[in-house]
């Protein structure tokens, strides 16, 4: 059922209504800050398998709005499932939780990705570098197999928003590769 609720004041719509939607990469209409809780309650209480792209858009919608307890309870959708070895959406999630402030939860799932890409690094560093633990970052920067100019920059940023300007520069002399990001960052 759509339309208007009068007690509440809140446009309702029907599961159908967010899922189809979403299954179109726009939950943007239904699910903006005031439908975030609604969809996730709706998501929460179906009982029918809900598509990858549902779960994308609804994990990016709680990390921009910073809704860790609707990121969680998306996440335990996800894994109930099967959804959980899905490496865009671990890293979703990843990204997610680090704009949350949840690095614990990044890392776990960060941790749990089996063929980790160069996005599941470079996220797992930007969560660190967004939270101010610079040092964690690098931890995970050393440790990739392969850097591209993103994980690069992403360090070259986190030492300069922290003071730490002669580390930004020394990151930003060894970068073997150099973009218009690099050079105006």
């Amino acid at each position: 059922r759509s339309g208007r609720n009068p007690k509440a004041g809140v446009r309702s719509l029907s599961v159908r209504q967010i899922t189809v939607t979403a299954q179109a990469s726009n939950l943007k209409d239904v699910c903006g800050k005031e439908y975030l809780k609604e969809a996730v309650d709706r998501l929460v209480g179906w009982d029918r398998q809900v598509d990858t792209a549902t779960y994308a858009s609804l994990l990016r919608y709680c990390g921009n709005a910073k809704a860790l307890c609707y990121g969680r309870l998306v996440h335990t959708q996800l894994i109930r499932a099967g959804h959980d070895r899905d490496r865009v959406l671990c890293n979703l999630l990843i990204q997610m939780y680090g704009k949350c402030g949840s690095l614990d939860d990044a890392y776990g799932v960060f941790d749990k990705i089996r063929n980790r890409n160069l996005f599941s690094w470079n996220i797992m560093i930007q969560a660190y570098a967004l939270n101010g633990h610079v040092d964690r970052a690098k931890f995970v920067f050393e440790k990739m197999p392969q850097r591209d100019v993103i994980s690069w920059t992403t360090m070259m940023v986190a030492y300069a928003h922290i003071g730490r300007v002669e580390d930004a520069r020394r990151v930003f002399d060894k970068m073997p590769l150099r973009d218009v990001v690099s050079w105006t960052a």
